[in-house]
């Protein structure tokens, strides 16, 4: 063995065997919380980390999932409707689970996207997807709930939002696919309500800019009939405000490519009347020729035919006559024929009927307001005006300049998104270390002064680098050993002292 490893084996055992009782279970107790402490720490750093992939699943669809894990050999927690896997495993466990069609139910929601992420260390523009999955997963969660649906996937498209205008430049759209249980069907009142649901989750969605498809593409909203779902004042209202959105969005596109993007804000305010008007017209015109137009024809024919007998002259009837009654005669005998024609025609005079019905709405005025970044000279703001007035089709009448309003102002330059540093992503974590750093220090701090207040000796540890014992003088080595002597085996050092007595 190595002399200085020997030399340090013998300072070690001397200092534990220096060490009173009390020392060396404290010494003991450390070294075991220690070893407790490190093999923790291990234990923990190369435990995998376990992520949800599912959750919100009934017992079924857990039971299914957690049987096609273990045909896949991946081990998983389960712990109130979730399921959880080993971070390094959760896209094969997705994908398989995927391909063998499961699970029938569950969703990843705002829990699994941000439950284990730090928020502060996400850029806007990942924040931004995160949110927009976590929406999509929690709106197909809800959905899945109603009685026929056994599988929803949504998709929304956003806006993008514009710096300078207050409305966004486009419409916020959503599309809901479903797949319907064999032998169920979705009402027109359901499918309005998912619309709505949909609508009122998400900022700036009209409930007609969501369509509903089923498994077979049959689009199950009726988008002519979509009005029906809202009230007619929430129609008339997004009536005029789509419509003011059309005419704001072609002037901005237009102008925006003579004065450059960003640099004009266009604002319409209209005033639509909602009065639907409804007339019949009956115009009775005469008739081309003397005939006219036959409606009806009514023919009838009746036809008879008689023979007649006469009495003899001079003499009496059959029935007989009273006596001094004047004479009569026999008359001649013949047949008899009687023939009638009857024709009735009906005549009509031309008829035209014609009913109108207004328009849904119509325009009673219209403003529009231009902001043009910077200061435009006289001649560019008329040249501005006088463009709108085309395009949105004012007649002269002389109160045009009153409905454009052209102003110039210079634009606030966009802040840039702050970047985020490095005290950001790992302050946390070095927070942490400090703290954990200044409570052991202050632990050491308190048991060394209630150590010296107990009047404990401090244990003497060797260094190296303190002078070896050859080099020290003969006097100062022989009182080293007998301070030795007299700490280590203080009997032997009472008998050595009284025989040092005993020799003087």
């Amino acid at each position: 063995m190595n002399p200085q490893v020997r030399r340090w084996l013998e300072q070690a055992r001397t200092m534990w065997r220096e060490l009173d009782p009390k020392r060396r279970r404290w010494l003991i107790a450390g070294a075991a919380a220690g070893l407790v402490l490190l093999v923790a720490l291990s234990w923990y750093a190369l435990a995998p980390r376990y992520v949800v992939i599912y959750q919100n699943l009934d017992a079924k669809a857990a039971g299914e999932v957690t049987n096609k894990l273990d045909e896949l050999k991946i081990p998983y927690r389960t712990s109130g409707g979730q399921v959880m896997v080993p971070e390094q495993d959760a896209d094969r466990a997705r994908m398989q689970l995927a391909i063998a069609g499961l699970p029938k139910s569950g969703y990843v929601g705002y829990e699994d996207l941000f439950g284990n992420t730090n928020i502060g260390g996400m850029s806007d523009n990942e924040f931004n997807v995160k949110s927009l999955m976590a929406l999509e997963g929690s709106l197909a969660g809800t959905i899945r709930q109603i009685d026929g649906v056994e599988d929803v996937q949504v998709h929304l498209v956003m806006p993008e939002q514009h710096m300078f205008v207050e409305q966004p430049v486009g419409q916020a759209k959503a599309s809901v696919f479903l797949k319907i249980a064999p032998g169920a069907q979705l009402g027109p009142d359901q499918v309005a309500g998912i619309q709505q649901l949909v609508s009122h989750s998400v900022k700036g969605l009209n409930a007609t800019d969501v369509a509903v498809v089923d498994q077979n593409g049959v689009r199950l909203d009726h988008p002519e009939d979509a009005g029906t779902a809202v009230s007619n004042a929430d129609r008339q209202i997004l009536i005029q405000k789509q419509y003011e959105q059309l005419i704001s969005d072609r002037l901005q596109s237009a102008l925006g490519k003579i004065l450059g993007p960003g640099n004009v804000v266009v604002l319409a305010n209209a005033k639509l009347n909602f009065d639907q008007v409804k007339s019949t017209q009956s115009d009775v015109r005469p008739v081309v020729g003397q005939n006219g137009v036959p409606v009806s024809v009514q023919k009838s024919t009746k036809s008879a035919t008689g023979t007649g007998v006469g009495g003899a002259p001079g003499t009496a009837t059959a029935g007989g006559m009273a006596t001094g009654a004047p004479p009569t005669y026999q008359g001649a005998t013949g047949n008899g024929t009687y023939d009638e024609s009857q024709q009735t025609i009906n005549y009509e005079v031309s008829k035209i009927v014609t009913e109108r019905v207004g328009q849904s709405f119509t325009l009673q005025d219209l403003t529009v307001s231009v902001l043009v970044n910077g200061q435009p000279t006289p001649l560019q703001v008329q040249q501005i005006r006088n463009y709108v007035l085309t395009a949105v089709g004012y007649p002269n009448d002389g109160t045009q300049d009153q409905k454009v309003t052209v102003t110039g102002m210079p634009f606030q330059a966009a802040q840039p998104a702050p970047q985020v540093g490095w005290w950001t992503r790992y302050g946390w974590a070095i927070g942490t270390f400090a703290a954990v750093a200044a409570a052991m220090g202050i632990w050491f701090a308190l048991r060394r002064r209630r150590v010296e207040e107990e009047g404990v000796p401090e244990p003497v540890i060797p260094a190296p680098s303190l002078l070896e014992e050859s080099e020290l003088p003969e006097a100062e080595q022989r009182r080293r050993e007998v301070e030795q002597l007299a700490r280590t085996r203080p009997e032997e050092f009472a008998e050595l002292l009284r025989t040092w007595l005993a020799e003087e």
